[in-house]
């Protein structure tokens, strides 16, 4: 109902001539070798609504979505997700608002993504699932499409954490999503950025990204026992690269960070390589896409994912009226001297119906997942 009313009252707002379009969906999610006092199952409703709307000189976006668990209503959740006024100058943009962004290169997980805070409530395991950010971001465009953005983030996002007795939730303590920083919370970060593309050798896209201000990850700390979020100012450099040369891309992502003066966290860096190969109509329309990534980092904390892995797998994209695809592959950890598995397969039915069907096993978590979704 809150999800109707506040689609209601921003189509209203917006009035006429406006974009609409949206999903309404469902998931289902099996995890395996869970605990006894862990459920194994998670089931949800979701919805979202994207409004836009040209105005002089510019465009207001609006995203909505929303998300319903009968069992675990620490996920649920009503909230406009982006919210932003973009203004389009004769070489520059200037966008002030509430927006997401993607930064990086490589398949399976990417170093560079470290705008947007993970919205762990709707899928922990998928990397586009973010939290929108307040920011001020001005972009001037050269006459070779190279990019300059000044970026300033205004606040940083709380994000809220699944029932203990979720298979997710593995904290010794209740959680409290209220988080601590070493400085006011409201504390700008900074991020310049500079990216073009480039067709000599090769077909070339960059990015090179300086960051002042709070740093992505985000320690743990105990507080009136219960675990909460712990924000620390760092300094980061970020690059990542793409080349393509005939049918093969090869990919880059790094950044190193200088936290400034919490001592619990080193000074680290992480980065991933890989190469992507593809045999187009390799049978039928078919195109066979080979996938190789290494990620590496050294981040002395808690929860830190893919700190020694290599991603070994294959995409097929069948190119078909319904955009079908497969991704799949071996995970190699080797700290653990472990192999994980994922699978990934999308689809869409008469071009308004979407499913994913996913399976991964890694060494916190094996779990099969389907979601089905209607979109307008």
């Amino acid at each position: 109902m809150r999800f109707l009313t506040i689609s209601l009252i921003a189509i209203t707002l917006f009035g006429s001539d406006i974009s609409i379009k949206g999903n309404i969906g469902a998931e289902y999610k099996k995890y395996f070798n869970t605990l006894s006092s862990k459920t194994d199952t998670q089931k949800a409703t979701t919805a979202s609504l994207e409004l836009e709307k040209e105005v002089t000189n510019g465009k207001v976006f609006v995203k909505i979505e929303a998300l319903s668990d009968s069992d675990d209503t620490n996920r649920e959740y009503v909230m406009i997700n982006e919210l932003y006024y973009k203004y389009f100058g004769d070489s520059y943009e200037i966008t002030i608002g509430k927006s997401i962004k993607f930064w990086g290169a490589l398949e399976l997980f990417n170093p560079a993504d470290i705008f947007n805070a993970k919205n762990i409530l709707d899928d922990v395991t998928d990397k586009d699932k973010k939290l929108g950010a307040w920011n001020i971001t001005y972009s001037k465009f050269f006459e070779n499409d190279d990019e300059f953005s000044a970026i300033m983030k205004l606040d940083n996002e709380a994000q809220n954490f699944v029932y203990q007795k979720s298979p997710l939730n593995t904290l010794p303590l209740a959680y409290n999503k209220d988080f601590e920083s070493e400085k006011n919370r409201h504390r700008p970060t900074y991020y310049l950025k500079y990216s073009g593309s480039r067709d000599d050798f090769a077909k070339r896209d960059f990015s090179f990204i300086v960051q002042s201000g709070y740093d992505s990850y985000r320690d743990t700390i105990q507080s009136l026992g219960k675990i909460k979020q712990y924000l620390y100012q760092v300094d980061k450099f970020i690059t990542y690269h793409t080349i393509v040369k005939d049918s093969t891309i090869y990919k880059l992502e790094y950044s190193y960070t200088d936290v400034k003066n919490y001592t619990k966290i080193d000074d680290y860096s992480e980065y991933g390589v890989g190469v992507e190969h593809t045999l187009y109509g390799l049978w039928e329309k078919k195109d066979l896409g080979l996938i190789v990534e290494y990620y590496k980092n050294n981040i002395n904390a808690t929860n830190i994912v893919y700190q020694d892995d290599l991603f070994a797998g294959v995409r097929v994209e069948f190119n078909d009226a319904d955009s079908s695809d497969i991704v799949a592959g071996v995970i190699r950890d080797f700290d653990s001297d472990k192999n994980g598995y994922s699978l990934e397969y999308n689809t869409r039915i008469k071009d308004k119906f979407k499913t994913k069907i996913r399976y991964l096993k890694n060494d916190d978590l094996e779990v099969f997942g389907v979601d089905f979704g209607w979109y307008f």
